[in-house]
């Protein structure tokens, strides 16, 4: 945003003339700046952080015997 509104200011206090290689780096930077600081589940589909028993696998329990 700073660099497209120094763009602005310079065409109006230094006749700057603005090229379209400006513009294409002004808009490559911010669509950068979003994804550096958008949260990640905006950019990437995350599968859910709890996992599911499958209905067919039981539960058991094993108990060690020692010999002591």
């Amino acid at each position: 945003m700073a660099m497209l509104l120094t763009t602005v200011i310079s065409v109006y206090l230094f006749s700057f003339k603005p090229t379209l290689q400006l513009f294409l780096g002004i808009i490559v930077c911010m669509m950068s700046l979003h994804m550096y600081f958008a949260p990640p589940n905006m950019l990437v589909d995350m599968p859910s952080p709890t996992k599911a028993a499958p209905e067919n696998l039981k539960e058991i329990s094993v108990e060690r015997k020692t010999d002591t």
